[in-house]
């Protein structure tokens, strides 16, 4: 009703025509936990604080780059050993008989071959043709960070905008006691605050051992849950299986360990992939241990302590180049005294180390430590310590990659282990993809992804058919699969709830949370007004006309669209007269939502000849 009027004139009024739409919320907004190399941006601490990214570029330069993996040759006890002359001496002998005596060797190889990753990179180098060698993080108690690797997945498989939450970085902090499970659980329970996110991920909680693994699995799916927002996304741990016969075993501990709570709301991919996104010039000698280019050393270019007595087999002199200089000593009192000094070498020093030379493999060890490199003096404008280091040891490894094939072949298989990645990544890029072109309402299936070579395993269907459907549990794993002629494939559509008819399928999952968060973000501009006939056809007309747009559009299964959904509110259908007087306004939404054809099933008969 308009004020009262005091003064003659003409006044306007206004009215709404339309009542308050319902818009469609974002559907494939993944969250992502886990550590990175930093955290800070414009000098701020990101560190445990939900931080929206719009490409990949803007995660490195809030959070960084990948971590610097390095790597050790393992060879059998016969091999030869770094450092000791082939001559035959005494303690030469002691090394050949006790490997954990060597440095050549590890006595964590048959310990490490309980991860299959590990196990399935073995070596035979042309050097020694009859030995084994494996390759093998070089701290066997520190797994692989693959946060910042699944981020390039996603982005490559059609990722856009996600959320990132670092727990830390590769170093660890000194000051914080928390365990790195407590670290991930801590992590989710902060994204309760944000309402965008509608994936979890935590690719490092791979790094955990089963049992905390298994309760961040837990905790996630309690989560989403809780906030009814969003779903989680698991990746089988230890899932790079290279052999069928161990499927069974490392499927089994995933569905004991993700419990029997909340299943709706998980969504788990088997196996992990094989992926093209580092190429073999990302990595150099620099992703290798000393005590392994001491071994290539020997095995490779031999110096005259290497060999002894013995000539090499090869019949070639020892490949060496000018010795790196080092930067004179200062006086103990001089407070720039430090290891990353980048002094230059002058007057007869510089004359002395042009005629000194250096095995290549030892410049090479050498080159792993930044300040054993010096900048030239004059610089070029511009020029600075860390491109000197880049420099260098780019000369370094050109020259090892065309020398040594055997250097060639470890590059390739570091690479190859590096791009063993977990697939779930590529899965919430395929989400965005499928939800932008297709709808959320598509099941993200029989889609091909992207910088994936293949599965690390190929299954059969009969095996995939364990996988799919599970009787007893429900625990439905969806398989990557390679197709001849058309690459690797998401073959499988269903959560991890696989027995219920109302919630086994990812799209059904995904496309019920889209529509009860798109009513409830509307249906807050009629809080507080009055309960009563005219809001309440406001708000049947508004949930109406969004419902009408989802099933022209292929969301709702119906000829018509009373087939499709009802909308129901009123005193007498949803409503007593209590309820009214309590402050409820109850509104019932039913919705047919369409489901995948999973099944496809064609009867052929032969008939008799009509003419």
């Amino acid at each position: 009703m308009a004020a009262p009027y005091t003064t003659p004139g003409v006044y306007i009024v206004e009215k709404n025509a339309f009542p308050n739409s319902v818009v469609q919320v974002e559907t494939a907004l993944p969250a992502f936990i886990g550590f990175t190399q930093k955290a800070t941006y414009g000098g701020k601490d990101l560190t445990n604080i939900p931080t929206r990214v719009d490409s990949l570029k803007q995660f490195e330069d809030y959070f960084g780059t990948g971590f610097v993996q390095r790597f050790k040759l393992v060879g059998p006890p016969e091999a030869p050993k770094p450092g000791a002359p082939s001559g035959g001496s005494d303690d030469a002998a002691k090394q050949d008989t006790d490997p954990s005596a060597a440095k050549g060797t590890n006595s964590s190889l048959t310990k490490a071959t309980a991860d299959p990753l590990v196990a399935a990179f073995k070596l035979n180098l042309l050097a020694a043709p009859d030995a084994t060698y494996q390759l093998q993080p070089a701290e066997d108690d520190k797994p692989l960070y693959y946060l910042y690797n699944s981020i390039r997945l996603f982005y490559l498989n059609g990722g856009s905008t996600c959320y990132i939450v670092s727990v830390g970085d590769y170093k660890g902090n000194p000051t914080n006691n928390k365990s790195p499970k407590d670290l991930f659980t801590d992590a989710i329970n902060l994204l309760v605050y944000e309402q965008d996110p509608t994936m979890l991920l935590c690719p490092d909680a791979l790094r955990l051992g089963q049992n905390d693994y298994n309760d961040v699995m837990t905790a996630m799916l309690a989560h989403c849950a809780n906030v009814q927002s969003r779903i989680a996304l698991f990746d089988v741990r230890q899932g790079a299986v290279t052999n069928v016969n161990d499927i069974t075993s490392t499927i089994d501990k995933f569905r004991e360990g993700v419990g029997q709570n909340f299943l709706n709301y998980g969504v788990a991919y088997f196996p992990w992939v094989n992926s093209s996104v580092i190429s073999d010039t990302d990595l150099s000698f620099f992703n290798l241990d000393g005590t392994s280019l001491e071994l290539l050393r020997v095995l490779l270019n031999p110096s005259k302590d290497d060999l002894g007595d013995k000539t090499r087999a090869d019949g070639q002199e020892e490949m060496t180049l000018p010795a790196l200089p080092t930067a004179p000593a200062k006086a103990s009192g001089d407070a720039n005294n430090t290891a990353s000094d980048t002094s230059k070498v002058v007057g007869d020093d510089a004359t002395t180390l042009a005629t000194k030379v250096q095995n290549i493999f030892d410049q090479a060890k050498d080159l792993l430590d930044d300040s054993k490199v010096i900048s030239p003096v004059p610089a070029p404008e511009g020029y600075n310590h860390a491109q000197a280091v880049v420099d260098k040891r780019r000369a370094v490894d050109n020259s090892l990659r065309t020398l040594y094939p055997d250097y060639k072949l470890i590059i390739k298989a570091m690479v190859t282990y590096l791009n063993t990645l977990p697939v779930a990544p590529a899965m919430a890029g395929v989400y965005t993809t499928v939800d932008s072109n297709r709808g959320v309402w598509k099941a993200p299936a029989n889609w091909s992804l992207n910088a994936v070579v293949s599965p690390t395993v190929s299954l059969s269907d009969k095996e995939q058919g364990r996988l799919n459907i599970d009787a007893i549990t429900g625990k439905s794993v969806n398989v990557i699969r390679a197709f001849k002629g058309m690459g690797t494939l998401v073959w499988g559509a269903r959560t991890l709830d696989g027995n219920s008819q109302d919630w086994r399928y990812i799209n059904v999952r995904r496309t019920m949370i889209m529509i009860e968060q798109s009513v409830k973000l509307a249906a807050h501009a009629y809080v507080f007004e009055p309960n009563d006939a005219n809001t309440w056809v406001t708000v049947k007309s508004a949930i109406s006309n969004f419902l009408f747009n989802l099933w022209k559009q292929g969301a709702l299964a119906g000829s018509v669209p009373d087939d499709a959904y009802q909308v129901l509110i009123g005193l007498g259908t949803t409503m007593t007269a209590d309820d009214i007087l309590d402050g409820y306004m109850n509104v019932t939404v039913l919705v047919a939502i369409v489901r995948p054809a999973e099944f496809i099933e064609l009867t052929f008969q032969q008939q008799m000849q009509k003419s």
